[in-house]
Order: structure tokens, then sequence, then C-alpha cells
């Protein structure tokens, strides 16, 4: 069983800060190479989107699948 962190793109451009037609275009460039195409849609790995340099990985946590992240909250 893998444990690598997949993620929606709309949750890849929030936690890259980033549009969804920004991940869309850097998607289709290759950018992901280990998304993957689910019932649910498109899963990217954390992992691609630190390699693609879109998110840093020592800059804050990754929040779990549906947990509330309190690093974006006022």
């Amino acid at each position: 069983m893998s444990t690598t962190r997949m993620v929606s793109r709309t949750e890849a451009a929030r936690l890259c800060h980033v549009s969804k037609d920004t991940i869309r275009r850097r998607q289709s460039d290759n950018s992901f190479p280990n998304a993957e195409e689910t019932t649910a849609g498109w899963m990217i790995p954390v992992s691609d989107l630190v390699a693609a340099g879109l998110l840093d990985p020592y800059a804050g946590h990754v929040a779990a699948p549906g947990a509330p992240d309190t690093d974006l909250e006022h």
C-alpha cells in the first residue's frame, strides 16, 4: 500500500496558493508525472507539487484530508 499523500487539483491549488488553471497547465506540461485519474477526478502526489517547485515542504504542514487548515484562519 502506498503512503504517498495525494490531493485533488482543487486542494493542490489551495496548498500551493495558485489557481486551479495553474495546476491544470502544469499538469498539461507533465509537471506531475505521478498524477492519477480516478473516478473522483485527478489526484496529484504532494511530492510532485514539491518537485515542480510549487510547494515548499518546509513552509508548513500538509493537513490530513478533511482536516481544518488552521494556518489559513485569521
